[in-house]
């Protein structure tokens, strides 16, 4: 058993409990305080490591943004032009399917000599009849010949009757022209 003898005054005794009760109390406030200061540091550091990566997400979001809209641009040119290639082949297979009766044209004007006239052109794919006038049978025979000797022709045929006068011939020629010289682009024939 303990025994507690106290020789201080009930004054002195008051105050020394005072003081101790006020250093305690002291003591508890600063390490609450000291805690207080700590966990607002730590949620102030916390704060801003968070705001920091807050506007790294934002600018982050603003750029997929931009570049989701620029990406959405750039699909729809890149649809754009697809549809423009599709077009642009489609005529370039229609160019080459394509008939150039010009070259026929051509082919005719070069080998019509002097004197023979054409007056009827008739076509049917590749087989071309023509009727016309010449003046003698030698400028027909002439126009014969060409014909038969061009490299866009091919199975002439000249019926019998052509050749039964000697002037003021009206005749009748039918012949194929090779497809490579009608179709595609033009060529110097």
């Amino acid at each position: 058993m303990r025994i507690l003898l106290n020789l201080l005054p009930e004054e002195k005794q008051q105050a020394l409990s005072r003081r101790f009760y006020s250093r305690f109390f002291l003591w508890q406030t600063s390490l609450i305080l000291l805690l207080v200061i700590f966990y607002i540091s730590v949620l102030g550091g916390i704060y801003f490591l968070l705001n920091y990566q807050v506007r790294g997400a934002e600018s982050t979001l603003a750029s997929i943004e931009q570049n989701s809209s620029e990406t959405k641009k750039l699909l729809q040119y890149q649809e754009t032009f697809k549809q423009i290639n599709t077009k642009s082949e489609d005529v370039n297979k229609y160019l080459q399917e394509h008939h150039q009766w010009g070259n026929l044209l051509e082919l005719l004007e070069s080998l019509t000599p002097e004197g023979v006239g054409l007056v009827e052109l008739v076509t049917k794919d590749y087989t071309v009849s023509l009727i016309g006038e010449a003046k003698t049978r030698e400028q027909f025979l002439a126009f014969e010949a060409a014909l038969k000797a061009a490299e866009c022709t091919s199975d002439v045929k000249v019926p019998l009757s052509n050749l039964f006068t000697q002037t003021e011939l009206d005749f009748q020629i039918d012949f194929n022209m090779k497809r490579e010289c009608l179709v595609g682009n033009r060529k110097q024939l």
